[in-house]
């Protein structure tokens, strides 16, 4: 297959999203097509939401192919696995992710589009956080952070001798989890700050 060939962005505020095709199957390729919209028309939708990504690239070394418009692009695992995970079953979805949408071979254009990334958070419907490939641990802290009744518990110090063990496992958890490279990120501050939903 030959490989993705970029369209120049024309508008001033344009920015290029991916079609996210979906899949039943975790396992199969990614597939997707990409679209020219701007910020402004983006705003002004009130049906065709985008979610924006935010991740960790990865290993530039380490890519494999996904398929956009019918030829290759090479992708890193990290960036691959978040859309294998972010991938609906049945429904294609809107997403943003600078890997893909901003053309990486192009100086001039990743210059424009990083100064308008504020706004691509700002504007995007909601914001997946991807913190790498998962595991129970991790899956259960998750459940407990975005849990109110525990965390209010925790912050109110009301947890009963027989429930410490749930504390320990809570701040062990928490220590892994802001040790991923996700939290180590220059970027991540502004992406979380600007985000609606994330």
């Amino acid at each position: 297959m030959k490989p993705y060939q970029y369209q120049p962005l024309v508008q001033k505020d344009a920015i290029r999203l991916i079609g996210l095709q979906p899949s039943p199957d975790k396992e199969a390729k990614v597939r997707c097509k990409i679209v020219h919209t701007t910020l402004s028309a983006c705003g002004y939708d009130i049906i065709d939401h985008y979610t924006a990504l935010s991740y960790v690239w990865g290993n530039a070394s380490k890519t494999v192919k996904i398929e956009v418009e019918g030829r290759d692009l090479d992708v890193t695992v990290n960036l691959d696995s978040a859309l294998r995970h972010m991938r609906d079953a049945v429904r294609s979805r809107w997403v943003w992710a600078d890997a893909i949408c901003i053309n990486q071979q192009d100086n001039e254009e990743k210059g424009h589009q990083v100064g308008q990334m504020a706004e691509v958070y700002k504007m995007a419907h909601h914001t997946i956080i991807y913190l790498g490939h998962s595991n129970t641990d991790l899956d259960k802290w998750i459940t407990i952070m975005t849990s109110q009744d525990v965390l209010q518990t925790l912050d109110q110090g009301r947890l009963k001798a027989s429930e410490s063990h749930e504390l320990d496992f809570f701040r062990t958890q928490t220590r892994l989890a802001l040790q991923r490279d996700w939290f180590k990120r220059v970027w991540v501050l502004q992406e979380l700050v600007f985000s609606k939903d994330p």
